[in-house]
């Protein structure tokens, strides 16, 4: 696998940074979501404790408060506008219906009122017209409406009728109550050919707290009645719930832009509402940005909003739960959006009169947070581009280093030499360290294939002179000329050559086994200073033809390494050193500070080094000695002995020419 690839597949855990940013903002979410439950309930239990002394404000007649359920109860809506009273309905499309039914008939009631007006709208199916008949007098011939209202306790009924389709006449049945206006009574009827259709108006002073409707139908079998009360019953009318003024102009004051305030009595009839507005969004953001906010989000779950009962009560699971006298909420969502609906009870000292309901959209708080999603969006989109494009770019010049680096390998392998050093750039990193090690290693190669070719002549050169004087040898022993005494040389000078042939063996074989067991040693916690200077003290009683001497301004140097390999070592260069330098002249081994290491050298006057590599000299079986006057045979092992003690101790040889015509060689030893 490509490392472009791989860098590309480890890019892909930057898509945790989006993951761990939505699940913030999820986390966002729900706090705010909670801090507007907790708003919405102080809010509402403040309003509740406000009206929790006031019923008056929710009921019209004080009674009702305490009195039992009246399924014959009829609600009426909030109708702000003047409906146009033609009879036709069009502008009471949007108002639920109650139905009562009579097995015969169906009647249909819509009641609505302004802060003037009683209005109502009804519609009765299954009968055939039998309008009134003024000529045969009284007010019990033909189909008629009968109202029944509440005055000071009690009844008062009028009679509703027409001759014909168009404008309706109101007349007071029995007697009249002071504060009743039967002229105040304005409709229109219309035939609908299965039925009638009637649109009435009257003021909201006739009928407050209690409201009875009641349609006559009479035909050839007799009356028939429809509505929702009895025909012969003499109470009170059922009761009309319709929303006291103040109320309505208290919920006015608490009138917010995106809070539905609703306040309903102890049965879960809205008495009045004060619409919510929309709440203009940030036009700043973005709309897809709002859209994409809401995408991330998780869908809470929520109720479908449920519908109002036929009758104008609210079934809501909060509703319920506050009119037993417990503040709950709830979520909704209606035409995808949600909704959080609060209820707190109105509690007085007779139990729970009503509840207020609020309710807000779920974007009334995350606009709060529109503007700080979207500038999240665009800087962590801004930060994966620019960490991906980072990433990229490094995997493209990682991957460019890598294969020049692969390429002046193959060239050197195809040719067989170290041609261009590898490159650096500078960084010090690990990249630039492989191509050191590279170059080192290659450099290495090259140095042991300068070895190997040079060998050859190394041992052409080290065996043509034994070999010659063993051929000699034998060639003159041949001669019949020589004496006794002649041959015994002849003899001994072959012997000669074979000893130092099988010496050259030997060498060979010494420098792979001195390898071996360099490597096995162990290293311990030791002090070089104080080692060189017994050691110097012991060459200067072994090597008193010089002058040796410790050179070492420090006070210790302490590091792991091996006491026995570091005198093996420096045996090796006292004795190279004596071999080089004249009798008398000075030696000197130097105990200095390199960085992470320590350097340990010995430095002489006399021949400086050959030009060239001078790693060379650490190679087994290469010898420079001129100076053959000790009479010993040198094979080349005592500084590539050096070179793998140093190198056991993770450092490398090293051997220079001093500038006062001086040799200097030595090892370093990781401090």
């Amino acid at each position: 696998m490509k490392l472009r690839l791989q860098l590309g597949l480890i890019s892909l855990t930057f898509l945790g940074l989006p993951w761990a940013g939505c699940a913030l903002l999820s986390e966002n979410e729900q706090a705010l979501r909670q801090a507007q439950i907790d708003g919405l309930q102080l809010t509402a239990s403040a309003m509740a404790i406000a009206l929790s002394n006031q019923p008056e404000m929710l009921y019209i007649d004080a009674d009702r408060a305490t009195a039992p359920f009246d399924a014959d109860s009829l609600y009426s809506y909030r109708f702000d506008a003047q409906p146009i009273i033609d009879g036709y309905l069009d502008e009471w499309v949007d108002i639920p219906a109650q139905q009562f039914n009579n097995g015969k008939q169906q009647l249909r009631v819509k009641v609505a009122a302004n802060d003037q007006s009683l209005l109502l709208a009804l519609q009765v199916f299954g009968s055939t017209p039998n309008w009134y008949n003024p000529g045969l007098g009284g007010m019990s011939n033909g189909d008629r409406l009968l109202l029944s209202t509440w005055i000071g306790g009690k009844r008062q009924e009028y009679v509703v009728t027409t001759s014909a389709p168009g404008a309706v006449r109101a007349q007071p049945m029995g007697r009249r109550l002071a504060g009743s206006s039967a002229a105040d009574i304005k409709g229109w009827w219309v035939d609908t050919g299965n039925g009638h259709q009637l649109e009435l108006h009257l003021p909201r002073r006739l009928a407050t707290s209690r409201f009875g409707i009641q349609f006559i139908t009479v035909n050839e079998g007799g009356a028939t009645y429809i509505g929702n009360m009895s025909p012969l019953t003499t109470e009170a009318p059922p009761w009309l719930v319709i929303a006291p003024l103040p109320i309505v102009h208290f919920i006015e004051e608490f009138n917010h832009s995106d809070l539905s305030i609703t306040v309903l009595d102890r049965w879960g009839w809205p008495l009045a509402t004060s619409e919510s507005q929309h709440t203009p969004s940030d036009e700043s953001v973005f709309w897809l940005m709002r859209w994409f906010y809401r995408q991330i989000l998780a869908e809470p779950e929520a109720l479908q909003l449920p519908a109002s009962a036929p009758n104008g009560q609210w079934a809501r699971p909060e509703i319920n739960q506050a009119i037993l006298g417990l503040s709950s909420t709830q979520l909704y969502e209606n035409h995808q959006q949600f909704m959080l609906s609060v209820a707190a009870p109105i509690v007085s000292r007779n139990g729970v009169m009503g509840v207020v309901n609020l309710t807000q959209p779920r974007d009334s708080y995350l606009s709060l947070s529109d503007s700080a999603f979207a500038s999240w969006l665009v800087r962590t989109l801004a930060a994966l581009v620019v960490a991906g494009a980072g990433l990229f770019g490094f995997a493209l010049f990682t991957s460019w280093r890598i294969r020049q680096l692969s390429l002046i390998v193959k060239r050197s392998n195809q040719r067989g030499t170290l041609g261009t050093p590898m490159p650096s750039t500078g960084l010090a990193d690990e990249i630039d360290d492989l191509a050191q090690d590279f170059n080192r290693l290659l450099s290495d190669v090259q140095g042991y294939q300068q070895y190997l070719s040079t060998l050859t002549h190394t041992l052409a050169h080290e065996l043509r002179t034994p070999i010659a004087v063993i051929a000699s040898s034998l060639d003159n022993l041949k001669a019949s000329d020589i004496d006794a005494a002649q041959k015994e040389i002849l003899r001994l000078r072959a012997l000669s050559g074979l000893e130092r042939l099988a010496s050259m063996l030997s060498a060979m074989n010494e420098a792979n086994r001195i390898e071996t067991a360099i490597a096995g040693e162990t290293l311990s916690h030791i002090d070089l200073l104080q080692l060189l200077r017994e050691l110097t003290e012991a060459y200067q009683g072994t090597f008193k033809a010089w002058n040796i001497s410790l050179d070492a301004d420090v006070d210790n140097a302490w590091v792991q390494a091996n006491a026995e390999l570091i005198v093996q070592a420096l045996d090796k260069l006292i004795d190279n050193a004596a071999s080089f330098a004249e009798a008398g002249s000075a030696i000197t081994v130097s105990l200095d500070r390199r960085g992470l290491w320590w350097r340990i050298s010995v430095s002489n006057s006399g021949p400086a080094l050959p030009e060239g590599d001078s790693q060379q000299l650490f190679d087994p079986l290469v010898s420079h000695r001129k100076n053959k006057a000790q009479g010993k045979t040198h094979m080349g092992l005592g500084l590539h002995i050096v070179k793998l003690i140093a190198r056991r101790h993770n450092g490398e040889p090293v051997a220079f020419n001093r500038a006062d015509s001086g040799v200097c060689v030595g090892f370093t030893v990781r401090a």
